[in-house]
């Protein structure tokens, strides 16, 4: 056996004529008799199921590309700035905490007090 068809076991189905083809058909027949069209069916009806389900998945697709954005927010009638925005600006802003007392410097090394 040649290295080619070690790796290419199937090789010999390139060049399949209309003969051939033929000739299958008809084992394929004698093999399944009676069964071979509801096989038929069920795969016609597994094929146009497939292609409905890839329809409805891009016509829903092409809904939501083409869907309009959302209304903006209502705006806060003082401000004239979105309700939304204000919250979250409000939310953001924290306060700082309160500054520390002033502390005295400490002594100098050298300097101790043993009283």
């Amino acid at each position: 056996m040649s290295l080619a068809a070690a790796f290419f076991p199937l090789a010999f189905f390139q060049n399949i004529g209309m003969p051939e083809l033929i000739i299958i058909l008809i084992v394929a027949l004698l093999i399944f008799g009676s069964r071979l069209p509801d096989v038929a069916r069920k795969v016609g009806k597994g094929l146009s199921e497939f292609k409905r389900g890839v329809q409805e998945a891009s016509d829903e697709v092409k809904r939501e590309i083409d869907r309009e954005p959302a209304a903006p927010p209502a705006s806060d009638a003082a401000s004239g700035a979105p309700k939304e925005a204000a919250s979250k600006e409000a939310a953001a802003v924290k306060p700082e905490p309160p500054p520390l007392p002033p502390q005295s410097p400490p002594p100098p090394a050298g300097d101790a007090n043993l009283n």
